[in-house]
Order: structure tokens, then sequence, then C-alpha cells
């Protein structure tokens, strides 16, 4: 079996799991690579072009919101050549997902990681109370963070494409803890899925393990009664990894 997982960027939580992802299969006898977006190139125009739609979602929006159409070219032709499964990973900066979709062989299986929120809403990416993205019949209409009038169509768009896309390639979508996959499963296009699997993120065991802890708090200068907790994020002052949690 062979396996690709596409991730925007190689770097950030997404693709260290990717990356993470793809050892682990590789010691069970898988073949597995990860490709990126940096990892092609691309034409000055459509970089330019699709830097505009980016921008143009940023400014109709009051909150991190990408829809689905995009300008930058998806993997090709010879990426998939030989590849029985795509694992998609965090790709809203990317391509336009849909349209790949429903380009790409049905004999190739198609899993999806949920990171964030975005494949399964109208483009928003963070959970903030809206369920809106769970309606049956009017779906993100209208969106709370997208401003008068795109709020009225540009997020129930990408959600009905993603819904017809997602549902048509047989796509099964898994997340890595049960909060996640609860909220994502309410949205009719986790249904059309077959709702979420929750399967936790591994972590490399050679790395973190068992080990004596008195001597460990001695080397890290550690107070020998004191309760550690141990984080880590791209950036611990982002709203969005509720740091302040911890403290």
């Amino acid at each position: 079996m062979r396996v690709l997982h596409l991730n925007t960027h190689a770097s950030g939580g997404s693709y260290e799991y990717a990356a993470l992802l793809t050892t682990a299969l590789a010691q069970h006898g898988i073949e597995s690579h990860v490709l990126c977006k940096n990892s092609q190139s691309a034409e000055t125009g459509r970089l330019l072009l699709d830097r505009i739609v980016r921008r143009s979602y940023v400014s109709l929006s009051t909150e991190p919101w990408h829809g689905t159409r995009r300008l930058l070219s998806p993997p090709a032709s010879e990426d998939l050549r030989g590849v029985d499964v795509v694992h998609l990973h965090t790709v809203a900066d990317w391509f336009d997902v849909p349209r790949w979709l429903n380009m790409l062989p049905r004999e190739i299986g198609v899993v999806i990681s949920l990171h964030d929120m975005w494949h399964v809403t109208g483009g928003c990416f963070l959970y903030r109370g809206c369920d809106r993205y769970a309606n049956e019949t009017h779906p993100c209409n209208p969106c709370p963070i997208l401003r008068w009038p795109a709020n009225r169509f540009l997020a129930k768009a990408p959600h009905s494409r993603k819904l017809q896309a997602y549902r048509n390639c047989g796509a099964r979508m898994v997340a890595n803890s049960h909060w996640l996959a609860e909220i994502a499963a309410r949205s009719p296009i986790a249904k059309a899925c077959g709702s979420v699997r929750v399967i936790p993120a591994g972590i490399d065991t050679a790395v973190f393990k068992p080990q004596d802890k008195n001597l460990c708090r001695k080397n890290l200068e550690l107070p020998a009664d004191a309760f550690v907790i141990v984080t880590g994020g791209a950036s611990l002052t982002d709203a969005n990894k509720n740091v302040p949690w911890l403290f």
C-alpha cells in the first residue's frame, strides 16, 4: 500500500503529525510520504492571483476564514502514480479541495484528519459556539464572521461544495480528540462521510518514554515537589492555543 499525505506547509503541528504518521506507517511496511505546497513550483502569475484571492478572504472576514476557491495547482498526476490512499491534513491555504476530489480517480481512498474545523464548515477554522455549520437546510447562512453582503453566500457555497465532493469520493474523517470529533460530527459534511472516528495522536516513544522522575527533575533544575505541566505550540501567545487555561 502507498499513502500520500497532503499538508499546506512543511512546518506546524499538522505537518509534524503527518510526518510522524509517515514514519510509523513505514515501520509497518507501508510506503508513505508527505507532499506540501512548497514542494511544488508555481507560475508567478498564478501565485499573484491566488494571493489576491487569499487577501480578499481576509478582508471579508473578521476571524480566520478560507473559502474553497484557490488558484494554486493541486498535486500533479505523477504525484498520484501508484497511490492507494490520499490523506488530507491542513490544506485550506493550498488548492481547490472539492474540485480536486471530484477529479480524483475513484479507486484512490481518501482520509481526512481534522486538525481544525475547516473541512466540516463553510470556511471557518475555530469553533466559538456557532452551530450554523450543522444546519441541514441552510448551513453557514448567514455567516457571523463574514461581512455583509458576503455573509449571505460566501460560506454557504463552500459548505455545499465540500458536502458534495467529500460524499462522492467516499472520504473518511478522523479527529485526534473526542471533543473535536463530537462537534465536527454535527456537520452534514461529516455525516456524509460516516461521522468522525477518534484516533489519538501518537508520540515518538523513542523520545518520550518513562525515565527516572527524580533524576529528570534534577537535570532540568525543577523543584522535587512541584506539579509540572509541559506544553508547546507554534506560538504560546496565540489566544487560540488557550495557554492561559493552564495557569
